[in-house]
């Protein structure tokens, strides 16, 4: 049986006291899961709806898109996206559909 465990958007733009409670449980997590793990990163742009319409300008910096410094050392694949989900049509088409089991955790 195949296990994909996603890590949602643990991100620098999104760094708060509530977040930091968040990586010893989520360290561990990512250390004992059995089996594929994923970052997701969310990279927002000029152009989009966010900045448009909602005048939300955060992720457009390469410091706000970073993953999270006390996660960097598990060096996983990070699958970036740039809409509110990244549970695209396509991901889940292509990808999402090797696995048996997908866990997430993170910012969601």
């Amino acid at each position: 049986m195949r296990k994909l465990l996603v890590i949602i958007d643990m991100q620098e733009g999104f760094r708060s006291s509530n977040l930091l409670m968040l990586i010893p449980k989520l360290r561990e997590l990512i250390s004992n899961f059995n089996g594929d793990k994923m970052f997701t990163i969310y990279e927002n742009h000029e152009e989009s709806n966010f900045v448009k319409r909602l005048n939300w300008g955060k992720f457009i910096s390469n410091e706000d898109r970073e993953l999270l410094l006390e996660l960097r050392d598990f060096n996983l694949e990070m699958l970036k996206h740039n809409s509110y989900t990244v549970f695209s049509k396509n991901f889940v088409e292509t990808r999402l559909r090797e696995y048996d089991e997908i866990y997430l955790a993170g910012v969601y």
